[in-house]
């Protein structure tokens, strides 16, 4: 490819980064405010579904929002696959294949509330249902809750998201995408994914509240980190910037901006 072509690859990896951290972190904290995300999820269905009726068209949008970051992962996947100069890396491939799987299994999980939800709430609000019809609902709601949500949305998805992190890491850092210490943190941040896909097998306590806590945002941090970087590479030479102490400096500066509000919680 020619440098304008790499140009390209680098301004789509970068701006695809960009729009899916600001969708994703905006979303979560949005529904934090106007539906008890993320608590919510683990509350009974009937209460669930009440909820969300008398706030239908924010969290309905909102979880609409959030499932087009399916697609921005995807984006992203392949314009930072198409970014590399050889691409026949096995490592680098397997990267492609999580990546992808990452963002349709975020889809799956996320589009059952706009499409999905609207439905179910409607049947257990309506006065003439009956105490089995809403018994129904509740079952259908739950176990759509289990199945898209926790299986696919939440395990499924983390562990290949956790996967993608880590391979493109490793990939990046042997062909010196980007700086070998930020190609390096990917592959630091990857488990926090993994520990993430424990919840829905059961486990639970202050190492999860942590990870959702301060561990996301630190993927955040190295994500925009990333397509900054790119943004900086020269298209000719494929040589990409070094960190230096500023890099970290705003990059821990925006880290502490995301995490501000959970400390006074």
């Amino acid at each position: 490819m020619t440098a304008s072509s790499f140009r390209a690859q680098y301004r789509g990896a970068a701006f695809s980064i960009f729009a899916h951290v600001l969708a994703l972190f905006a979303g979560f904290s949005l529904l934090a405010t106007v539906f008890e995300f993320p608590e919510i999820l683990r509350q009974p269905a009937p209460y669930r579904l009440e909820l969300y009726l008398r706030h239908q068209p924010a969290v309905q949008a909102l979880y609409w929002m959030l499932a087009m970051t399916g697609f921005t992962q995807i984006a992203m996947t392949v314009f930072l696959h198409r970014s590399f100069r050889e691409r026949s890396s096995t490592v680098l491939s397997f990267a492609l294949v999580f990546g992808i799987l990452t963002g349709i299994l975020q889809t799956m999980g996320f589009i059952r509330w706009a499409i999905l939800m609207p439905y179910l709430a409607a049947q257990m609000a309506d006065p003439a249902a009956s105490a089995t019809t809403r018994e129904a609902v509740a079952l259908v709601e739950g176990a759509f809750n289990r199945y898209a949500g926790m299986a696919l949305g939440e395990h499924t998805a983390n562990l290949c998201l956790g996967l993608w992190t880590g391979l493109l890491g490793i990939a990046m850092a042997r062909a010196r995408l980007v700086d070998p210490r930020l190609a390096w943190g990917g592959v630091f941040i990857a488990p926090l994914a993994f520990i993430l896909a424990l919840e829905q097998l059961g486990v639970s306590g202050w190492l999860l509240e942590a990870v959702t806590t301060f561990g996301f945002p630190l993927w955040a941090v190295w994500l925009i980190l990333l397509g900054v970087s790119l943004l900086r590479t020269d298209a000719h030479t494929g040589i990409p910037p070094r960190m230096t102490w500023r890099t970290v400096l705003g990059g821990g500066a925006l880290y502490c901006a995301m995490i501000i509000s959970s400390l006074f919680e």
